[in-house]
């Protein structure tokens, strides 16, 4: 299994990360599936299964992936009915976050909601009231967790990687800056963050 520790140490004028993975060849992988999404609807996502989380100081974070156009063609003129995603541990707060536009960072948010309840270790599902369209033409599609952290510990779960080019996105309260976990720490993993989509 591969295990992913995140450090964030806030200094002055500067911002520093560590990172330890370690693997064990010897122990045996814990493959937590996501389960079936509710009858007719479809999963958008970069990610496989969950395997891990990885550890986070206290803040504000915000984790997700980003889906282009050519990500969403096959879905195209159906509706983003919920997210489903692995939570670890629970936050001391979290909502679920969707944005239209946007290649480096999200551009134009479209819909946020309070989590108001969720089960640690295992996947949750959230649904989505409001009708958002899945449209090419409105560019990238982004969907994501936005939670705030009092202790340390690992909070939403990732897939054992290698990295999809847009399934580890990350916002950090510490540098308010927008960028993939792999650039940030080196480490190739997905957030087990999916659309659910009503084609």
């Amino acid at each position: 299994m591969n295990h992913f520790q995140l450090r964030w140490l806030a200094l002055p004028l500067l911002l520093l990360v560590t990172v330890a993975c370690n693997r064990d060849d010897e122990e045996e992988e814990v493959r937590n599936y996501a389960p079936s999404l509710p009858s007719g609807l479809e999963a958008l996502h970069h990610d496989t299964y969950n395997v891990d989380a990885p550890v986070l100081e206290p803040g504000l974070y915000e984790q997700g992936a980003r889906f282009s156009p050519a990500d969403q063609q096959n879905l195209q003129g159906g509706k983003l009915a919920g997210i489903q995603f692995y939570v670890a541990s629970e936050p001391l707060s979290s909502q679920v976050r969707v944005y239209k536009g946007g290649t480096q960072s999200p551009n134009d948010l479209v819909y946020s909601s309070n989590i108001t309840q969720l089960n640690r270790n295992n996947w949750n599902f959230v649904s989505i009231p409001d009708t958002i369209n899945i449209a090419i033409e409105d560019n990238p599609l982004w969907v994501t967790i936005r939670f705030q952290v009092a202790t340390e510990g690992r909070y939403i779960g990732c897939d054992p990687g290698p990295a999809h080019g847009h399934g580890d996105w990350m916002w950090a309260e510490s540098d308010q800056v927008w960028s993939r976990f792999l650039n940030r720490t080196g480490a190739s993993i997905n957030w087990n963050v999916r659309g659910a989509v009503q084609p």
